[in-house]
């Protein structure tokens, strides 16, 4: 049925009314809204602290909650000062989602049992200038998408091995789509994670940051390539997610620097500075290989992976794992392929691993130290010289190459010998490249 409307011709006849300032209406509604204390936010808007918050009772409420869409919140560079239990910031509410929030310019510090800002369920997301330490997780992300972390800095409890602070995170990512994690800082992660990309996390870039575990420390601090020394913490790690891409960073005196573990697929490890950590770049996934998916890989590229324990070591790997034009140097071993302890028998991925057109150089025990029956593909590498490997200090040594049968008699650094077959190097080798990277063309 159509609905009609009447409409009513006549004279009409304007009152005199008072003009309204509009202008100023409009300016007022643009002006932030003041906090001095712990409260909620439920309307969309800007909102500026305007002195520290504190709140004396002990309570596990959080003291300020973002529960609407389209809000800044603005810390003006003060602290909140809540009970450790209670999480300072928390944006998001259990009845629906929430779109376009930003917070910046605050600072929270030694929450040891919450997360010092915690976001859930929330489309849009900016997180700025915040400065979280000492908190058993400066920054919990979960279920959300669109998210950007920048200029801001993370820092950990310090210590090593059993202190009185717990192990923490700077940031924490989980079930997240499209996140963005730039230009900050992170110090102090010895005895937890910087960054962690994990459960359901995809299409994750990890970009500019400068992550130092120990800041204290200097070039006396060394760790054993078979595991020995103390426990630094991990600058980054990935584990069950997917399209994680870590690039630009530099990252130093951290146990493992770069950690691709779980069934993390389609992990992109590009052109960051590792040095001074046990492992530069650790894979160590796992989960099924008969997918039929070609396109999955890990790949590890354009690095410099210098005065480290070991360079890389890959553990396992479920996925192909491309490792090339990074340069490897300095480290007591460049890349360690320990032996495998668990089931099925080739989950270490040997065969799966293709090692090209990198700098394995100035390796004190090995260039590549390969504890498996299985050859590693490493071809087309340079060693140090134009006359290519050594092999490593042994009765069996010079060993052959397992394919094409050439000695490893060369002036670089050395290979390892198969634990099956005296003699014979479990590398492959031949041919090597007889200039740097740099000068054989590499990005």
């Amino acid at each position: 049925m159509r609905l009609r409307i009447p409409v009513l011709l006549g004279i009409l006849v304007l009152a005199p009314v008072a003009a309204t300032p509009v202008v100023d209406a409009q300016t007022q509604a643009s002006e932030p809204t003041a906090i001095t204390e712990c409260r909620t936010i439920t309307e969309s808007g800007r909102y500026v602290v305007t002195q520290t918050l504190s709140r004396e009772e002990l309570s596990d409420d959080p003291c300020l909650r973002v529960q609407a869409s389209d809000v800044v919140l603005d810390g003006r560079g003060h602290t909140i000062e809540v009970p450790r239990l209670a999480t300072p910031v928390s944006v998001g509410v259990e009845d629906r989602r929430l779109s376009n929030v930003t917070v910046r310019n605050l600072s929270a510090d030694n929450y040891y049992e919450a997360s010092a800002i915690a976001v859930d369920g929330v489309d849009g997301v900016t997180v700025r200038n915040v400065t979280l330490s000492d908190n058993r997780v400066g920054l919990s992300v979960v279920d959300s998408t669109a998210v950007r972390i920048e200029s801001s800095g993370f820092y950990g409890a310090g210590g090593f091995g059993a202190t009185t602070t717990p192990s923490g995170y700077g940031v924490a990512l989980s079930n997240t789509t499209d996140t963005v994690i730039v230009d900050n800082r992170f110090a102090r992660f010895t005895r937890g994670t910087a960054v962690s990309v994990d459960h359901g996390a995809a299409n994750t870039t990890v970009a500019n940051n400068s992550i130092r575990g120990c800041v204290e420390c200097d070039e006396s601090l060394e760790f054993e390539w078979h595991g020995g020394g103390a426990d630094a913490g991990t600058a980054v790690e990935v584990t069950w997610s997917t399209g994680t891409t870590v690039v630009n960073n530099s990252i130093s005196y951290h146990a493992d620097g770069v950690v691709v573990g779980g069934d993390a697929t389609d992990t992109v490890v590009r052109r960051n500075r590792i040095t001074r950590t046990r492992n530069g770049v650790l894979v160590a996934t796992t989960g099924p290989t008969d997918t039929g998916d070609t396109d999955r890989r890990t790949l590890v590229a354009n690095n410099t992976l210098r005065t480290n324990a070991v360079g890389l070591r890959a553990a396992s790997t479920h996925v192909p794992l491309v490792v090339r034009h990074n340069v490897i140097a300095g480290n007591d071993v460049g890349l360690s392929l320990p032996e495998v302890s668990i089931c099925p028998p080739d989950a270490g991925g040997t065969e799966r691993t293709t090692v090209s057109r990198n700098a394995i150089v100035n390796s004190t025990l090995w260039a590549v130290n390969n504890e498996r029956a299985a050859t590693l593909n490493a071809t087309d590498n340079y060693w140090g010289t134009a006359s290519g490997p050594s092999s490593a200090n042994d009765t069996d040594a010079p060993f052959t190459d397992p394919v094409t049968g050439t000695l490893a008699d060369g002036q670089g650094s050395a290979v390892s010998e198969s634990p099956t077959t005296a003699g014979e190097s479990n590398v492959h080798f031949d041919p090597w490249l007889n200039e740097s990277v740099a000068e054989a063309g590499a990005p």
